[in-house]
């Protein structure tokens, strides 16, 4: 089924969508995460993004600089990061961010076994910022 997700998710960002709420809430073979695909990040149409649920955001964001010009909301919430650098990075790539919701983000550690709470975030160089909300749950 994730690999019909990425289909559907790649065919949407290349029709220009606006929006993307993504919510897995159902397990994902031995991972137990969707992996979010490249398109996603790619796509230069797109101003609100929110995930929710048994999805990761891979460290191979890390090698991309793509510039997200569009996107003005990012909600994360209970979303695996595979580095504990990956928001960091994709918040980085959104330069006109206004809104960011993380809850109960978790980073992968010990090899990638184990999920922790994301600790820290940085956030700078973002001029049309009006909120961010990060709330830690545990559920």
């Amino acid at each position: 089924m994730s690999k019909d997700v990425d289909v559907w998710l790649k065919l949407a960002c290349e029709c220009g969508v606006e929006v993307i709420e993504y919510y897995q809430n159902v397990l994902v073979g031995q991972e137990q995460y969707h992996v979010l695909p490249i398109s996603v990040i790619e796509a230069k149409s797109l101003t609100k993004l929110v995930l929710e649920g048994f999805i990761k955001i891979d460290p191979i964001f890390m090698n991309y600089s793509i510039k997200c010009l569009s996107l003005r909301v990012l909600s994360l919430s209970r979303v695996v990061l595979g580095d504990e650098r990956a928001i960091n990075h994709l918040i980085s790539l959104c330069p006109l961010l206004e809104y960011i919701t993380l809850e109960s983000c978790y980073v992968l550690s010990f090899g990638g076994c184990m999920q922790e709470l994301m600790k820290s975030i940085r956030i700078s160089g973002l001029q049309k910022l009006k909120s961010v909300a990060v709330l830690k749950l545990f559920l």
